[in-house]
Parts: C-alpha cells; structure tokens; sequence
C-alpha cells in the first residue's frame, strides 16, 4: 500500500522501526499528501485497526476512522457519510475506503459458504460480500468522481505448498484488482502489465497535481485511452519480499503454473534479468543514504547494558533498554549498538528474544530485523564504523508474567 501511495517499489520506501509493520517515515511523499498541499479534503474509512500500528501511515490525511472486528458494514456506512458531506461541498476530496474482511480468516462472523465446501469457497464468499459492500458506495458516488477499486495482494490456496499471500512472489501472491473508472474513458480491459505503484502518478496525471521527485510509476492514462506507450511491455516491474529467497526464473508464457525453475533453458536470459535485478536493489539501497547517516557514531558508545558477543567481523557491545519494567502490548524503544571490525559478506538479521532465570525462552518476541530499518545492510558495514540501531518491540499479549532478560 506504501507502493502504490507513493510511486515507488518497497525498496525505495523510507521505512522506520519495524515490528511486523514497517513505520513509513515521514521523508516519504503519500498521495494523501500530494491532495492535502492542492487544498482537497482527504479522509480515510478503515474497516480494520490493523494500520493504527504502522507509524505516519497516515501523514496527509485529515481524517481516518478505524474500527477493528467483523462488521462489514462499517467501512461502506462511514464511506457512505462522507460521501453525502463532501459532495454536497465545493472542495476537492480524496476518500480511500478499506474493507478488510476479504482476508484471513474467512467468514470469522460464522456465516455460512455460498459456495460449498471447497477450500477457497469462503474466500469466494466474502468477495461476494464485499461486492455487495462495495454496490451501496458505488450507489452513492456522482458520475463525476474518479474511483478506483484495488486489492494489494492475491492469496494462495495450496499452490507451490502456500496458504495465504506475503510469503511468496508467486503469481496466486502478487496478481492484484485494478479498476479504475474516470470521467471521459471508455471501458475497456487493459492487457499491458502495470503495478500497483503506477496508481499515484496516475491520480496526479488525473487531477493535474504534480508531487515531489522521484517516482517510478508510470501514469496509466495512455492505457485508460487505449493507447500503449512504445517500450512499454518492456517495463521491468519490480516485486519484493524480505527476507530474500531462492532466485528462480520462470517464463510464464510457457510455464503459467509456474511449476519449474528454467534458468538453464533460458538461453542467458535469466542471467541478464538477473544481473539487472542486483544493479537494481543496489541503486534503491544507496538512495537511503539520507537515512542511515544519522545511526553512524563518531565515538564509542557507553551502553547502558554492555554485550560484548563478538563475531568475526562484528561485536554487539550492548543496548539502551526501555523502563525495566513493562506491560503486555506494549510498544517500547530499544537502541543496539554495533562496532564493525572486518568487512561483511552476508546479509545478516537480528533475532531479540527472551529467556529466564529457569531457562525457559519466549522467541515470539520480535520479527526478523534488519539493522537501521533495513537501509543499512551488513555488507555495506565498514571496518571501523559505529552503528545505533533503533527498535520498536512490541510486548505479544501471551508474554508470561516474570522477570526475563533479553
């Protein structure tokens, strides 16, 4: 969703602290913001509180209301209110709607499966409670309001061994909804592959709003028009997981499914995509810079709790804690620091887990991290450099009471 707020692919995205929900910082440039600066209106009608834990993601909207729970009418009542508000004024508005219950799991409210018993049938259910959502809005918007209608992701029901989305790039995971409909456009069905990231340069393309440099999206306007820009089906389109799998090269004309690895076969074209790839997650990383500079010291640290683990070409020399003592769910800041002696190879992560005097260990303490919000990798380390690495922790709800070390 930071993808297609901003016009840029994940690794180019500024990201803050991350504890399963990467903060979005404020450096960033979202859509909302682009709006607000114009003078529109801009709110947001969430059907879940699942964003109210990402940091600024939210930066340029004047209103957000969020309720967690099953109801799926919330969202489409709090759109519908505001709808009747903002087109009886003058004002511009931008109104993004969020219906959440097209999502695991399905059907929580106990309603039954419209269509059997299948193991995707629940999810075609709630689609079809969500089209049904998503009629009341649509009833409810004048004919001179752009609307678009995205999903940020796919779901897998057993291909390749996956339940659910976020775990692979796989097509079932990474093939999303994209409709738009705007005043002076003909229907028709786009062929030409495009990316969620294209949806904020085409809103301001729409609008006649510009926004901040850089962005790698591309306005889709020419193919709303029904024409396609020369070069275009030769556009790279970028997909991102961490942490970095297996390289596999797929060619889906010949392979949809998706079941093979055809590197070998591929006449040194998997090569060529390949090092083009590396080129490219080196180029997003070094945009970062802006933000790394702030976590390298001149001098050595004086942690409030020293470490001292050495590796061969690292030492954790300790941390800055939060309060000692803390409740379940919350959020707390804790600041590592690193000294880097040799140069480093691999991409490394961090694991904070927690352990008591007994023995017993509680891992389901924090996501995987990557140092410096993952805009500093380890092969980028220096001999010689200090490293404060921030964190936000959040304390899970099924913590056992105690004392425990981290």
């Amino acid at each position: 969703i930071p993808s297609a707020f901003t016009g840029l692919y994940p690794g180019q995205i500024l990201y803050g602290p991350q504890y399963l929900y990467p903060a979005v910082q404020e450096e960033n440039e979202l859509i909302a913001e682009v709006f607000q600066d114009a003078g529109y209106r801009t709110e947001a009608c969430m059907g879940t509180d699942y964003f109210s834990r990402v940091a600024h993601f939210f930066q340029g909207f004047d209103s957000v209301k969020q309720e967690g729970g099953h109801d799926r009418s919330v969202p489409t009542r709090c759109t519908r209110d505001a709808l009747a508000r903002l087109q009886a004024s003058d004002d511009p508005f931008f109104l993004w709607t969020h219906i959440f219950n097209v999502h695991i799991p399905y059907l929580p409210d106990g309603q039954a499966s419209r269509f059997g018993n299948d193991i995707d049938s629940p999810y075609d259910t709630e689609i079809l409670l969500a089209d049904e959502e998503i009629g009341q809005i649509l009833d409810s918007v004048d004919d001179d309001v752009i609307v678009i209608l995205m999903s940020d992701h796919g779901e897998a029901f057993g291909e390749h061994g996956n339940r659910g989305h976020s775990t692979t790039l796989y097509e079932e995971e990474i093939r999303s909804t994209l409709m738009i409909r705007a005043p002076g456009f003909a229907p028709r069905r786009v062929e030409a592959p495009v990316t969620l990231a294209d949806l904020s340069p085409t809103l301001r393309n729409l609008t006649g709003l510009a926004g901040r440099p850089p962005i790698v999206g591309r306005s889709l306007m020419p193919l709303m028009a029904g024409r396609t820009p020369a070069g275009w089906s030769e556009r790279p389109l970028i997909m991102e997981l961490l942490p970095d799998g297996t390289t596999r090269f797929t060619n889906l004309s010949s392979d949809p499914t998706e079941d093979r690895d055809g590197w070998d076969d591929s006449d040194g074209r998997a090569g060529e995509l390949f090092d083009m790839l590396r080129a490219w997650a080196a180029q997003a990383r070094t945009n970062h810079e802006e933000g790394v500079d702030p976590h390298l010291l001149d001098t050595l640290p004086d942690p409030e709790v020293p470490l001292g683990y050495r590796f061969d070409e690292f030492e954790v020399l300790g941390y800055d804690p939060p309060e000692w003592r803390v409740e379940r769910g919350e959020t707390i800041q804790m600041t590592f620091y690193y000294r880097v002696d040799s140069p480093i190879d691999e991409d490394l992560m961090f694991f904070v887990s927690l352990r008591n005097a007994a023995g017993g260990e509680f891992h389901d303490f924090h996501a995987h991290h990557y140092p410096v919000n993952g805009t500093h990798n380890t092969p980028r380390w220096r001999p010689g450099q200090l490293i404060r690495d921030a964190v936000e922790i959040v304390v899970p709800d099924n913590v056992p009471t105690g004392d425990w070390t981290l």
